[in-house]
Order: structure tokens, then sequence, then C-alpha cells
């Protein structure tokens, strides 16, 4: 059971800033305080299981989060365990030093990420801007525009779906990144999931729980659980003044 516990991979575990989650208005506010109650952490985002993890396992009794700063940003905490109840004020000072250090670091790993972000938006604008000026293939510029979707916004899967005004729908034209083929020429109607909320408002949509979010209907479930997808963003994508698709 140990050995389990302790190969366990945590890729990814979130805070969201609701009031619902204790220790989440704490670490947006970039306060430093100490958790000595798991249930601070348990949330939707991270179940009772790998909370106590770390507690069942090593024997931690507290947790300390350090805020990361840089100027006035907050880009991230430490979390810190340790098998007393409390930490000393040495240990506390030792880390707000490693904090320090660590969001320098940070920032500068940001800008540089930034800069190539930029550089990587301007090539992919000169490439689409190319296939739209020497290509009358639009399904060759939409696989462009997908592929370079997928990759500026380092996100698994891309489509785009056109808007047929006869049909009053759109459709899936171009993906990339899907592991079946369940998108293939899927209709998405307005006001139905996602999309549908795109061709209702003309507005950009975002979800990071696709499957149980309340603003959205179901009738794209089954879809969204073969493809795996979670956090979804829709936007729209106009031609003289009217809804042309959606990206």
């Amino acid at each position: 059971m140990a050995e389990k516990m302790l190969n366990l991979r945590v890729d990814e575990i979130r805070f969201p800033f609701k009031a619902a989650v204790p220790a989440s208005a704490r670490i947006f506010r970039g306060e430093e305080f100490v958790i000595k109650d798991y249930g601070e952490l348990v949330s939707p985002y991270l179940p009772s299981s790998v909370a106590h993890v770390s507690q069942k396992v090593f024997g931690v009794k507290s947790i300390l989060v350090v805020p990361l700063r840089s100027k006035e940003e907050l880009l991230g905490v430490f979390l810190v365990g340790n098998t007393n109840d409390d930490f000393s004020p040495e240990e506390r000072e030792t880390m707000r030093i490693v904090a320090r250090h660590a969001a320098i670091a940070m920032e500068k790993a940001l800008l540089y990420e930034a800069l190539e972000r930029e550089k990587k938006e301007a090539e992919a604008m000169a490439e689409i801007a190319k296939d739209l000026s020497t290509s009358l293939d639009l399904r060759r510029t939409l696989r462009t525009i997908v592929r370079y979707a997928r990759t500026l916004c380092q996100c698994d899967l891309s489509a785009v779906a056109l808007y047929h005004k006869e049909l009053g729908c759109a459709m899936i034209t171009e993906y990339e990144g899907a592991r079946t083929d369940v998108l293939k020429d899927l209709k998405i109607y307005p006001g139905k999931g996602l999309g549908g909320k795109v061709l209702e408002t003309g507005r950009v949509w975002i979800t990071d729980d696709f499957l149980h979010d309340p603003r959205l209907t179901r009738d794209y479930d089954r879809e969204a659980k073969t493809e795996g997808l979670r956090t979804n963003l829709a936007v729209p994508i106009f031609f003289q003044q009217e809804i042309a698709g959606i990206l």
C-alpha cells in the first residue's frame, strides 16, 4: 500500500478561487500560513485520497504555504510538509528566502516564455496570411489555423466548425489531436453545449469542467467523455459581422 502511494503521480492540483475551498482564498490573497487540517485541502479538484497521501506515508502533520511573489504579483506558492505540528521561525525565514529566489527565477522564465510565445504567434500569423493569399483551398487554410491554435494554446485538441446557415448549425470541418473520429462532421446547434453558446451569443465561452458545468446542456457529453475533454474554450469566427464558425 505504501509503495503504491509513493508512486502516486499528481500532475496538477488546482486551487480554484472559491469560498467553498478553505485554503484557496488565503492562497490567492498571497498569505503565508500553516495548514494543520487536511480538510482545508480537500475539494472537488483535490480528492481526500490525494490530500492524505503525505500524511499517511511520510507522517506529515503540518503544511507551510509560502507565496511566490514578483513585485506585487502572485506567481505561485510553496507547500512544505513537516512531521512536527508547526514550523519554527527559522524554518519559516528559510522558506521565505527560498521563495524569493524561486520567484526571481520564475519571473525570468515567464519573460522568456512570453517572448517565445510572441515569436510563435508572429510565425503563425505569417503562415496563415500566406495561405490566405496564395491558396484557394479553404480546408488547407483551416488545417493551418487548427494546427497553430493547438500549438499556441498548448492544448490537447483543437477544432474548427463552419456555420451553415441553411442547416441552422455549425459543423466541425477540421480538427487536430483527437483520439477518435467522434468529432468528424459533428453538428453544433445554437444553445446546445459550449459551441452552441457561442452561436447563440456571439461571445467567447470557456468552461473548466465541461461535463458538470450547469450552464451547458448535456447534448455533447458523449463526445466529451470519448475524447476525455475537461477544460474547453470556444471562440466565434466572424465574417462581415456575422458568425461564420467556431474555433
